[in-house]
């Protein structure tokens, strides 16, 4: 795999990328190997990368980009990167020999490397090497420890599962005024939804 250049109204690059199920003892390994990625949505369009990246738990994972790594949203919309990144308890190795950008500017930017969702810490024996620099203009960033999504909507990062959907946001309601715009109150916190035309499975 040499070289992404992708334009599109939404665009998601996925190198091996597992979906969420049942892990026995021993679970899915994966090995992704890549090269130079660029991966930009206009239009206002959402771009996620995502390399060596599962949802589900107790895997091993060992993801290598020979080269660099850059996710933009044009118009200033959602841009992600994930780059060895799990759900649950794995083990983890990351090299890049080049520079991670992720460039969502002035709305969303999520950059995870080597990182996990894991309730008991920082995954097991994990390595991050990145040997350029790590750039992310917009958002979060999590290198070799633990990232903040339960789970992903559309390419969204999702912060919890409330009522069984995607919450992308969330924060205290404040003492003497209610929930900005798009947000619902429930027990002391405002929260954005991703959408309401979806449910999470029990």
């Amino acid at each position: 795999m040499s070289r992404f250049l992708a334009c599109a109204v939404a665009m998601l690059i996925a190198v091996g990328m597992a979906a969420a199920r049942a892990q026995e003892s021993g679970g899915v390994q994966i090995n992704a190997d890549a090269k130079n990625i660029v991966n930009t949505a206009t239009g206002g369009g959402t771009a996620v990368t995502r390399v060596g990246t599962t949802t589900g738990g107790n895997v091993r994972i060992d993801a290598h980009v020979d080269g660099s790594v850059t996710t933009k949203a044009a118009m200033g919309n959602t841009a992600r990167t994930d780059i060895g990144s799990s759900k649950g308890n794995t083990r983890t190795s990351v090299d890049v020999s080049g520079s991670v950008v992720t460039d969502g500017r002035t709305r969303d930017a999520g950059t995870y490397i080597g990182s996990t969702t894991s309730e008991v810490g920082r995954a097991a024996s994990t390595n991050v090497h990145v040997s350029g620099s790590v750039m992310n203009m917009g958002g979060n960033l999590t290198v070799g420890g633990n990232g903040p999504c339960e789970g992903f909507r559309d390419g969204k990062c999702c912060l919890e599962f409330y009522l069984r959907r995607c919450v992308i946001a969330r924060h205290p309601k404040p003492p003497n005024s209610g929930c900005a715009p798009g947000f619902i109150y429930s027990l002391g916190w405002c929260r954005m939804l991703s959408d309401y035309t979806h449910a999470v499975s029990e």
